[in-house]
């Protein structure tokens, strides 16, 4: 082990990926006691999910049982039931907060229950155009242009052919490498053709790529179409994942089966995973039993947890057996969002409760 402290936001996304958010790491060989109490665990799920009315308060408790045998970490549990807790009651979530151990832990916790939310805030194009008469870099001047696409378009394109001639300005090759594709992105909202040229004079591979893939994501916010069509001309198919993914993201509201289709053609866990539960989001209100199945379709266990737990959310019917069934297969604390309030506090008192 390294002798520097972990940052703060590296341990809780390490974290996170251990209790499931993500991948869990490969755990230590069990012992015949643990593979034995797993066994059992299972069992009881099987009992459980076989219920009429199955019990989510006694299949969350069983699944943190069996999360502690493969590791189990008090303050991000507490950190997880402290942000589902924050929207509705953030008073409470920082009281949950204070009985994390880990000073960092609280810390973090705390900036993440107090922090807005400016998901939904609309693009402010001034800073950008501020930032071009401090310094008219490649950088700002690709900055201007992507952010006055939508409001302006003539000035985008004005920002965005200043950016492509000072890249090209640039004597040093890797440098100019470098710049082209931000400036690749910020033309591509106003001259999707002249975006893929320049990526394309690109000589690296791999940069070359990482601007298409830019380029694509610069296009599913106004052509989807157009999108998938660059990344089907333009990448290698063992490349073109992500970018398709992109697009069945962009279309999976407006065009939920052309979004399944792409969808079930792309490799990779959560490339797939990602749009099958927009898709399955999409169609729950109209058809619950078919978006039901779309879920299911997700290969990795945890993304399939999610899915399943969004769904629940939604108020689908049988979503008690959704918990239930995320529950069986992830982290304990993934569907903490969804459980019913009494489920939610029974599992928080017993969180929190001082030790015997």
């Amino acid at each position: 082990m390294s002798g520097e402290p972990e940052d703060v936001q590296a341990r809780i996304a390490r974290l996170l990926r251990q209790q499931g958010a993500q991948v869990r790491p490969e755990p230590p060989t069990p012992s015949p006691a643990e593979l034995r109490e797993r066994e059992l665990i299972a069992a009881e799920f099987e009992r459980i999910r076989a219920q009429p009315a199955p019990d989510l308060l006694a299949a969350a408790r069983l699944a943190r049982r069996r999360d502690q045998l493969t590791g189990y970490d008090r303050d991000l549990t507490l950190l997880c039931f402290a942000r589902t807790l924050a929207e509705r009651d953030p008073v409470r979530a920082g009281a949950v907060a204070e009985h994390i151990a880990n000073d960092q832990t609280r810390g973090y916790t705390l900036a993440v229950i107090a922090r807005p939310d400016h998901r939904a805030t609309p693009a402010d194009p001034a800073p950008a155009e501020s930032a071009t008469q401090r310094d008219p870099s490649v950088v700002n001047l690709s900055w201007a242009a992507t952010a006055l696409a939508r409001s302006d378009p003539e000035r985008s394109r004005a920002f965005a052919d200043r950016a492509e001639a000072l890249a090209r300005e640039i004597t040093d090759t890797e440098e100019m490498d470098r710049a082209l594709p931000g400036v690749a992105e910020a033309v591509a909202r106003t001259n999707p053709g002249r975006a893929e040229e320049i990526a394309l004079t690109i000589p690296d591979e791999t940069r070359r790529h990482a601007a298409l893939n830019r380029i694509v994501g610069a296009l599913v916010e106004f052509d989807p179409d157009r999108a998938e069509v660059t990344a089907r001309r333009h990448l290698p198919p063992e490349k073109r994942s992500f970018a398709l993914m992109r697009v069945a993201l962009a279309i999976a509201e407006t065009d939920p089966e052309r979004a399944l289709a792409l969808a079930r053609e792309l490799t990779g866990p959560r490339h797939h995973a990602l749009p099958l539960a927009a898709v399955a989001r999409t169609l729950a209100p109209a058809d619950p039993v078919r978006a039901t199945a779309i879920a299911r379709e997700i290969h990795d266990a945890t993304q399939r947890a999610v899915a399943l737990t969004a769904l629940a959310g939604l108020g689908v019917p049988g979503s008690n057996e959704l918990l239930v069934e995320a529950l069986s297969i992830a982290s304990w604390t993934i569907p903490l969002a969804a459980v019913p309030i009494p489920v939610f506090e029974a599992l928080l008192a017993e969180l929190t409760q001082p030790a015997p």
